[in-house]
This record gives C-alpha cells, sequence and structure tokens, in this order.
C-alpha cells in the first residue's frame, strides 16, 4: 500500500512547521489537467502542443492541489506572494509523490 501524506520538512525556507502534501485522488488529477490544460490555452497540431502557461503558474496550480495541511495556505493567489522556490520546492515533491507506482518501482530496482 502506499502513502497518501507525506510530511515536508520547510525549515530551509524559514517555515518552522512542516506542510503535508497528498496524493491526488483520480478526479483530483484529472481537475488539474483540465484546469492547466484550460490556462494554458492548449492547442494540438499533429503531435505538437502548444501553449500559453508560463512555467511558474504551473508550480502554483500544483502547490494550490497537494497541500493538504500545515502552516501555507492552499490557495494560489496566497501562495503566489511566498518565495518562489518555496513554491517550485512543493510542487516538485508534490510532482514526485503523485509519480505513476509503475515509475516509482523502477526507479528503484
Amino acid at each position: 500500500m502506499f502513502e497518501k501524506y507525506k510530511e515536508l520538512d520547510l525549515k530551509e525556507f524559514g517555515v518552522d512547521e512542516p506542510v503535508r502534501i497528498k496524493r491526488l485522488s483520480a478526479k483530483e488529477q484529472a481537475d488539474l489537467t483540465n484546469e492547466i490544460t484550460k490556462l494554458t490555452n492548449a492547442k494540438l497540431a499533429g503531435k505538437t502542443i502548444s501553449t500559453d502557461l508560463q512555467p511558474g503558474m504551473f508550480n502554483l496550480l500544483y502547490a494550490e492541489k497537494v497541500i493538504a495541511g500545515g502552516p501555507l495556505p492552499a490557495d494560489r493567489n496566497k501562495l503566489g506572494e511566498l518565495d518562489w522556490e518555496l513554491v517550485a520546492f512543493i510542487a516538485e515533491e508534490g510532482q514526485r509523490f503523485n509519480a505513476p507506482l509503475v515509475m516509482k518501482v523502477s526507479e528503484s530496482e
């Protein structure tokens, strides 16, 4: 069985209390994908996808969706006021935590 929650130590960013992140449900993952697609104005031409989304917006969206508790708000506007590296770290750890289990097994071999 895989973990549904994980705590991130954010002391290096000046946050004394850990933030709790979660594995996304299938619906949450679908909602995130749909929201990113909508915000990106994604266009498919053959096999090429072009978008208007800036990479920083992705980090805000992902961090907002994976934060499950702790001292930081799961609110994109409030997260936008925080240090960019802190938000990027949460998003990256959230992506790693939500990676397909098949990928995790392959990586550990």
